[in-house]
């Protein structure tokens, strides 16, 4: 049986997530492809120099940041969303 994202409750507010059909992908799918992508990204920025992670570029919503400041964003938005998921799942104990 293939599951579907059942989390994806936040279409209604949200005009990317209803764009992007979240709630019709299969979960485990998406999850292994996000892994992925992010494996990828650690071995990228396990490659920069120090200068490197002092480039700067400008975030379309945030404005201005380094590398290292778009790094750190990530790790904290997949953590979001880990709590968020957590929380949907019941688990709401375990993260926080």
């Amino acid at each position: 049986m293939q599951k579907t994202c059942g989390l994806c409750e936040f279409e209604s507010f949200s005009p990317l997530a209803k764009s992007r059909d979240y709630k019709n992908r299969n979960l485990q799918e998406e999850v292994k492809a996000h892994l992925k992508s992010r494996q990828e990204l650690v071995k990228l920025l396990e490659s920069l120099s120090e200068a490197q992670w002092q480039r700067t570029g400008t975030h379309a919503a945030y404005g201005p940041m380094t590398v290292l400041e778009l790094a750190v964003f990530m790790v904290w938005h997949d953590l979001n969303h880990i709590e968020q998921i957590a929380r949907s799942l019941g688990l709401s104990e375990a993260v926080g």
